[in-house]
């Protein structure tokens, strides 16, 4: 014995469409780029340092190729600026190096040293973010054991901390 009517079948197939066609839009405001403007830190001391500094990245993509700028704040007053370029990966992993430094007004504060960023894209309808690592570009010795290195965490952010 069936129990479903024609009428009640069409309102079931409906449903299911709904439900479907639900699915794929929930996914369509989700962040396809890294695009844009993002907010977080670097740590300091290794991979497991505990000591944390504000950096801020502004992305700008075309195609895979990424460039932009870095801005790290190493204490209220100053800023090192930094510009930035690398390539984004079909995995949403993606590698960033600076390479060239704006002065400021203070000349005691330059950069020691280039970074080189690595991290993976998790990108989300509510919170997406850069996770990964930094390390300090050496030519020499790119392996060395005592360059500086650490973890990155960065979210996206709609206001810059930084106007410029």
């Amino acid at each position: 014995m069936n129990i479903l009517t024609p009428k009640s079948k069409n309102k079931l197939k409906c449903s299911w469409l709904f439900i479907i066609f639900g699915l794929f839009i929930a996914q369509a405001p989700a962040q396809k780029s890294i695009e844009g403007h993002w907010e977080g830190q670097i740590t300091l001391g290794g991979l497991n340092g505990q000591k944390a500094i504000p950096l801020e990245l502004f992305i700008v993509m075309n195609g895979s190729m990424i460039t932009g700028r870095s801005y790290l704040y190493v204490d209220d007053f100053n800023t090192i600026v930094m510009s930035i370029k690398g390539r984004m990966y079909g995995d949403r992993s993606a590698h960033i190096e600076e390479f060239e430094f704006f002065p400021t007004d203070n000349p005691e504060l330059s950069p020691p040293f280039f970074r080189k960023y690595q991290f993976i894209y998790y990108r989300s309808i509510w919170d997406s973010r850069l996770e990964g690592f930094w390390q300090e570009i050496k030519s020499d010795t790119p392996l060395d054991e005592k360059r500086e290195r650490g973890r990155l965490i960065l979210n996206r952010t709609k206001e810059p901390r930084n106007k410029a």
